[in-house]
């Protein structure tokens, strides 16, 4: 029966090969996916980073549209009420949500500039100029309580601003355009 025991031992050793030879599949199987999950989820969180920062810039540029239009409106209201003798007095009276729309316009800027590209920070540049000589104009009307009517620069620099925030809004939307492809 000593053929037995060595048999015995055969199949032992053979039985332990084959539990080895399955732990070391096994790790290699569980290594290979922890670092397939890694990977993936590295991509993931890069992705989701972007995405965020696509999403910063656009709340930025719409915000900043959003605050242009408001101060040209009140910019052109200022104008009426300046405008009219009569009315003369509610310029006192609106005068602080001008001021206010100002400055709206000029914090939105700065917030445009922590994340937008160069393109649209150009254009934003180009817009806040123009939004600036519409609002001397209009500062210089209410200082000096008088009609519009006598600055023949204003209206120029009116028609401008608005086409400058056509300009900004189309450079803002190929730069969202091209965040949107990039993230494809």
């Amino acid at each position: 029966n000593t053929d037995d025991v060595g048999s015995g031992d055969v199949n032992e050793i053979i039985t332990a090969l084959f539990g080895l030879i399955g732990t070391l599949v096994g790790a290699g199987v569980t290594v290979a996916g922890q670092r397939m999950s890694a990977k993936h989820q590295t991509k993931h969180a890069e992705r989701a980073r972007l995405d965020g920062e696509r999403e910063r810039r656009r709340q930025a540029i719409v915000k900043f549209l959003a605050q242009a239009d408001p101060l040209l409106d009140s910019a052109r209201e200022m104008g009426r009420l300046l405008g009219d003798a009569k009315l003369r007095e509610g310029a006192e009276h609106y005068y602080p949500q001008y001021a206010s729309n100002w400055a709206a316009v000029v914090g939105s800027r700065a917030e445009l500039r922590l994340v937008a590209t160069p393109p649209v920070l150009d254009a934003a540049s180009r817009l806040l100029g123009a939004l600036g000589s519409v609002a001397e104009s209009t500062d210089r009307w209410y200082r000096n309580r008088r009609a519009p009517s006598g600055d023949e620069a204003w209206q120029p620099a009116y028609d401008h601003a608005e086409l400058t925030r056509e300009e900004f809004a189309e450079a803002a939307k190929s730069a969202l355009a091209d965040d949107a492809g990039r993230a494809l």
